[in-house]
């Protein structure tokens, strides 16, 4: 059957693309009039623009809930309004998790303290955390086999400082 490519436009009083689907490509787009991906979201000035995500647990009011989008000034925002975890994961296995008090554990393990930064794996090959520069000088901080190590891994000096002055070098 034949076929023409048509737009479909609703406005608002302030908008005249309050929702936008473009016919050609089927783009949809809320707040712009030619939307480039699959879906756009977009405001004529930069008071921001996020989408949120609710349920019956988290409620629905402004505040409530997880919201992705930007603000005023162009920032990117990930924002978790709940008293919950935020999880990052690839492959279908959680990668990176922020905690509700805001504590970073990496690596899909489990760490008990309270460090601001936790690397775990879930066996006794070890995690790492490693800091690298542009030079190759390559420092490690790692936990393997039940041992705890911390060092360079390459073929640098290790330097110790305090109040940012050296008190110690290992060659």
């Amino acid at each position: 059957e034949g076929s023409q490519d048509l737009d479909f436009r609703v406005e608002s009083d302030n908008s005249t693309h309050a929702l936008f689907v473009q016919g050609s490509d089927g783009n949809v787009g809320i707040g712009v009039s030619s939307p480039q991906r699959s879906l756009v979201l977009g405001k004529s000035d930069s008071t921001g623009v996020q989408t949120q995500y609710t349920n019956s647990t988290t409620g629905a009011a402004l505040g409530d809930g997880f919201t992705v989008g930007i603000d005023g000034s162009e920032n990117a925002e990930f924002w978790n309004f709940e008293n919950t975890n935020m999880l990052f994961a690839t492959n279908g296995t959680e990668r990176m998790r922020i905690d509700s008090s805001g504590n970073v554990l990496t690596g899909g393990g489990t760490v008990s303290g309270s460090g601001l930064l936790s690397v775990s794996v879930g066996n006794a090959s070890g995690g790492a955390l490693v800091a690298q520069d542009t030079d190759g000088a390559k420092m490690e901080m790692q936990a393997a086999g039940g041992l705890g190590y911390l060092g360079t891994t390459s073929n640098h000096p290790a330097l110790f400082l305090t109040n940012n002055t050296e008190r110690m070098r290992i060659d």
